[in-house]
């Protein structure tokens, strides 16, 4: 699918109504559990 944080960005407003956040653990994809990447969701 592509990253996360592109993906995002792209879409439109109010195009999901839910977002299931699954990005493994922090250990794994930190760049997915920032405060950046939450606010953005």
């Amino acid at each position: 699918m592509g990253d996360a944080r592109e993906i995002i960005q792209k879409a439109p407003s109010h195009f999901f109504d839910v977002c299931y956040q699954d990005p493994f653990s922090p250990k794994v994809n930190p760049e997915l559990w920032t405060i950046e990447f939450f606010q953005t969701l």
